[in-house]
């Protein structure tokens, strides 16, 4: 049967949205946390894992020479080399190859016009069931089809690089997909502010969501164009909020910087947020502590100083729907990763951006306890040592601190939202933003029930393993949105974690921020 005569309804709606990743061993235990099986950066586990040394690279045409093959778990894996600068990493397989020893890795494995450009895939939920784990499958001409893995993920293209003008949105170069130490060329990068801010680039994803005849929720995504599908309404987050493009993202949760860029220093053991001032900016570099205790309000300011804007609240719903589809469940903290959220809070526990430096095409929570050697809290308990994880080159997309996003005010009875950048504010919303319907859960407890494209909690009943399995936070009036979680949130965080606690002008030392061009 077509699959097109099981649907019950096809709505994709520009206005509306919201979505395994490996395990890594910490002591004994083992966290779920990357892509393929238990891999556990820079080791080898059994028959299933394997490493490749890539012997030299072509800058010429970027193509990578070395040693690869299909893994048992289906992940590639390429071992450091000091003459390239390449580290460990894992990229997609594609699926049923079988490499021999001199088989070239090229850039389009990884980046560029991805291999499989135009495949269409993604997962089907179904609702009546408690279960987060969905179906994946992928379409091929007018069926669907049900994979154990997808051969392809184009629209997960998701790069790394260095952009010395967020304003204009200019590209001083691409970090290589192993090590964002190096740029694409093997020479090294400069992550610390000199050479622009450390931001993600996404590719535009058009997706569709189709509620089916037995009910199940069908989402299917692509880098190209397909059948039923729009843009993702993300991609609209632009000056004017019209303008299909690619987007931006830090790499880095925010930091504070100077007025003439430079990061405000911190050591790893400060006990408190550096303060603002008039002119400071905020930016995405390595090597600095996450800026919080500020209102949403200052941090535009501060964002907007070095030319970029406050991350919309699209792109946490776009994370969700990604990780979603990628992991094969709702269940963000299992498949991706539990995210740095195990521990008690304290400013002092939050961590340097960019230690979390393995590789940029994959999610992995990178576990090594000889990295916090010299900080006077690496004494504490084992879970207190996770470094930040990474998910497709997005350092700490849940967890650590509370993420704020913008262009958006949540009311009684649904929200404001707007897809303009230059037209974000916490006055006069009314006037310039759209107004969404939605009846939103009125407790403080994990979800059960959702709108399907934003993800936003409808009803509670859920818990930590069933349903959307995040937590949400609600109270009446008007309310800003933060994404994510914190440190000390364990089961609660995720990519489908939301809270609606707190008035427009909150400042507090467990919110922080995300820049965007």
């Amino acid at each position: 049967m077509a699959f097109q005569d099981n649907i019950k309804q096809t709505s994709v709606q520009l206005d509306q949205i919201k979505t395994y990743t490996p395990a890594v061993k910490v002591g004994d235990v083992i966290l779920p946390a990357g892509i393929g099986g238990d891999f556990i950066p820079g080791s080898s586990q059994g028959s299933s894992t394997a490493f490749y040394k890539c012997t030299s690279v072509d800058t010429s045409n970027a193509t990578w020479v070395g040693r690869k093959a299909l893994l048992n778990d289906g992940v590639y894996s390429f071992e450091s080399d000091s003459t390239t600068g390449l580290a460990y990493t894992a990229v997609t397989p594609i699926v049923g190859e079988v490499y021999s020893s001199d088989a070239l890795i090229t850039a389009s494995d990884l980046y560029g016009q991805p291999r499989g450009s135009g495949s269409i895939y993604g997962v089907i939920y179904d609702p009546s069931s408690s279960s987060p784990i969905c179906q994946r499958v992928i379409k091929d001409g007018d069926a669907l089809k049900q994979v154990a893995a997808f051969p392809y993920m184009p629209a997960h293209n998701f790069r790394r690089c260095v952009m010395d003008d967020l304003a204009n949105r200019h590209i001083n170069y691409y970090l290589s997909p192993f090590d964002s130490n190096y740029k694409e060329d093997g020479t090294s990068s400069v992550l610390t502010g000199a050479d622009g801010d450390v931001m993600v680039e996404i590719p535009i994803c058009h997706w569709s969501v189709t509620e089916m005849q037995d009910g199940k929720i069908l989402y299917l995504i692509s880098d190209q164009p397909f059948t039923g599908s729009e843009p993702h309404p993300f991609f609209y987050v632009s000056p004017g909020g019209a303008t299909l493009r690619k987007q931006y993202v830090g790499a880095y949760e925010a930091c504070l910087c100077t007025s003439n860029g430079e990061a405000i220093a911190l050591t790893q053991d400060a006990s408190s947020p550096a303060s603002y001032s008039s002119g400071y900016k905020a930016r995405s570099l390595k090597g600095t502590k996450p800026w919080t205790n500020a209102s949403r309000a200052t941090a535009r300011v501060a964002i907007n100083a070095n030319g970029g804007y406050q991350v919309n609240a699209l792109f946490h719903q776009y994370l969700m729907l990604m990780c979603m589809i990628e992991g094969g469940s709702l269940n963000t903290q299992a498949t991706i990763s539990p995210g740095y959220t195990y521990a008690n809070w304290d400013y002092t526990y939050t961590r340097f951006s960019g230690r979390c430096n393995y590789g940029n095409g994959t999610g992995n929570l990178m576990y090594d306890p000889s990295q916090d050697s010299n900080i006077s809290w690496q004494s504490v308990n084992e879970l207190l040592k996770i470094v930040q994880f990474q998910y497709r080159g997005i350092e700490n997309p849940w967890g650590h601190v509370w993420s704020f996003v913008d262009g958006i005010v949540k009311e009684d009875g649904g929200y404001y939202m707007t897809t303009d950048c230059t037209a974000y504010t916490d006055e006069g919303y009314a006037s310039t933003y759209t107004w969404k319907d939605h009846s939103w859960q009125t407790d403080n407890n994990y979800v059960r029930t959702f709108d399907y494209k934003t993800f936003f909690a409808k009803s509670s009943g859920g818990s930590e393993t069933t349903y959307l399995t995040d937590y949400f936070w609600y109270a009446s009036g008007s309310r800003v949105v933060l994404c994510g979680g914190r440190l000390n949130h364990g089961a609660y965080g995720g990519a489908g974690c939301v809270t609606e606690l707190a008035v427009l002008s909150i400042v507090h030392d467990t919110y922080g921020f995300r820049v965007s061009a």
